[in-house]
């Protein structure tokens, strides 16, 4: 959101009309739902008739709704399944946004910090601690002291159970879960699609609900999007292409949802 309050106040000004123009010089003092309405109306503008030097703030605000609240998929790709197996069909990407094109993702030039560097930056420095019981301590006088294990020190569940699950498991490992739009975050785990449909589950939250979302890798476009799961929850990708190279990403919305999850990638029986 910050970002968009940034953007809005350089590229609205002088480039739309007063009445489309909400922000002006006191943009960054606007409220959230200022800036919504700002983005709003500025991602539902005519590109084709816009000015060239508007047209990518449109297609970035564009982005941001579409990477929003509302769930979708690309030819019914994609499908929620709920903790109780109900299954819910997502609403297609053309229906929601007409004429708006899903925007394109390049992950070769982003780098991303694995899950043990992200425990790392979070724990005190001068903090000691052990992964199952690899390391302990001997003082001078010989006594043995344990030490904590990093997952509890983090409050981490590192042992997502597999066997909650009926399939073959793919991934089975815990994943950082940032504050981002979906275009912004990259893939925690890929794939090279043998067609079998891939179902990935949301085992553990730090927080109360994840994003969680598909992408071609080999068009670098989305193919489905869900806001706000909740644990228990799964995200299907229904029918992949064979051959075709996917990636699952995952992120949050909120500071008190951001941490440490735990995700299962599997084939379901």
């Amino acid at each position: 959101m910050a970002k968009m309050k940034r953007m809005l106040s350089v590229g609205l000004a002088g480039c739309i009309t007063a009445s489309a123009m909400m922000m002006g010089a006191g943009a960054s003092n606007l409220s959230d739902s200022a800036v919504q309405a700002s983005t709003q109306k500025l991602a539902y503008m005519d590109i084709k008739s816009a000015p060239e030097a508007l047209q990518d703030d449109i297609l970035a605000a564009r982005a941001e709704i579409i990477f929003g609240e509302r769930a979708w998929t690309v030819d019914g790709a994609v499908q929620l399944v709920k903790a109780d197996g109900t299954i819910q069909q997502l609403p297609e990407f053309k229906d929601l946004y007409p004429d708006w094109d899903i925007p394109n993702i390049d992950y070769s030039d982003r780098a991303t910090s694995s899950t043990f560097e992200y425990m790392l930056n979070e724990l005190d420095p001068n903090q000691p601690w052990t992964i199952d019981g690899a390391v302990q301590a001997v003082k001078a006088d010989g006594t043995v002291e344990k030490l904590p294990e990093l997952s509890e020190l983090l409050g981490i569940n590192m042992d997502a159970p597999a066997r909650a699950v009926s399939g073959k498991v793919l991934f089975n490992n815990p994943v950082p879960l940032k504050i981002s739009h979906d275009q912004d975050s990259a893939p925690f785990y890929s794939f090279n699609s043998t067609g079998e449909s891939i179902r990935t589950m949301v085992q553990t939250l730090p927080g109360d609900r994840c994003n969680v979302g598909y992408t071609n890798e080999d068009t670098h476009q989305s193919v489905g999007w869900y806001p706000n799961m909740e644990k228990g929850d799964s995200l299907d990708l229904v029918n992949p292409t064979s051959g075709t190279r996917y990636g699952v990403r995952a992120s949050v919305n909120k500071a008190s949802d951001v941490g440490i999850g735990g995700f299962i990638v599997y084939i379901p029986n």
